[in-house]
C-alpha cells in the first residue's frame, strides 16, 4: 500500500530537510522522488510540495517562460518544523515507552471501559488504523511481522467496536507489543516516528482509563 498523504508531506519535508544538511541549495520533485523511502510518483509529490508550500515550509523557484522542472528549498520555517519533529522523536526516545509499559504491566487482568467517553474510543480506532496504514507502507518492516501485526491490529479494533469493556491484557498483546516489535525492527525514519508517537498516544489513553 502506498505511503498515506499526509506521511509523504513529512517524509517530503525530511527530504528537503537532509537535501539542505549534506548538499544545500535546490532540488526538484524528480530529485526528491530518488531521496524518499520508497517509490512515488511525481504527480503526488508535487501535490506534498504544494500543500508544504502553502504551509509555508516550502518555497518553489520557477523561471518565467522556462519548461524547466520547479525546483524548491526548505524555509527557515520548514527548518524548524522539521527539528522540531526530531526533536520530539529524541524525547520520545528518553523513554516515555518504558514509563507507560510499566504502568500498564499490573493492570493486565483488569477489565476497562471506556464508559461516556466515547472521543477516546473514537481516538483509539483512528490511531490503530492509522498505525495499520504506516505498517502496511513500509518496504522495510519483515513480511511475517508485518503481517502478524495488522492482523492483530484488525482483531482488537473489531473488539473495542463489539464490545463495551475490555481486558488491559488483550490491549498489551494485541497492540502494544504488536506495534512495539515493529519499532524494534527495522523500519524507516519517517514510519518509525509516526508509530512511536502513535504507541504513545494509545498508551496515555490507555493509562488514562486504568
Amino acid at each position: 500500500m502506498s505511503m498515506p498523504q499526509l506521511e509523504l508531506e513529512r517524509a517530503v519535508l525530511f527530504a528537503l530537510y537532509n537535501f539542505a544538511q549534506k548538499q544545500g541549495g535546490r532540488v526538484n520533485a524528480v530529485g526528491i522522488q530518488q531521496i524518499l523511502p520508497e517509490q512515488i510518483t511525481e504527480t503526488r509529490i508535487s501535490l506534498a510540495l504544494g500543500q508544504l508550500e502553502r504551509s509555508g515550509f516550502v518555497f518553489s523557484f520557477h523561471a518565467r517562460f522556462s519548461k524547466s522542472p520547479t525546483d524548491y528549498e526548505i524555509t527557515d520555517q520548514g527548518y524548524k518544523e522539521a527539528e522540531k519533529i526530531v526533536g520530539e522523536a529524541e524525547r520520545l526516545e528518553a523513554d516515555p515507552i518504558a514509563s507507560l509499559e510499566m504502568q500498564l504491566a499490573p493492570a493486565a487482568g483488569r477489565m476497562v471501559s471506556f464508559g461516556d467517553n466515547q472521543d477516546n474510543r473514537e481516538q483509539m480506532i483512528a490511531l490503530v488504523e492509522q498505525a495499520k496504514e504506516t505498517i502496511r507502507s513500509s518496504n522495510s518492516i519483515n513480511e511475517a511481522v508485518r503481517d502478524d501485526a495488522v492482523a492483530h491490529l484488525s482483531a482488537w479494533k473489531g473488539l473495542i467496536e463489539n464490545s463495551k469493556t475490555f481486558a488491559v491484557g488483550a490491549f498489551r498483546f494485541m497492540v502494544w507489543d504488536r506495534i512495539k516489535k515493529v519499532i524494534e525492527g527495522e523500519i524507516e525514519d519517517v514510519y518509525l516516528i509516526t508509530l512511536t508517537c502513535t504507541l504513545i498516544t494509545l498508551g496515555t489513553i490507555m493509562v488514562g482509563l486504568l
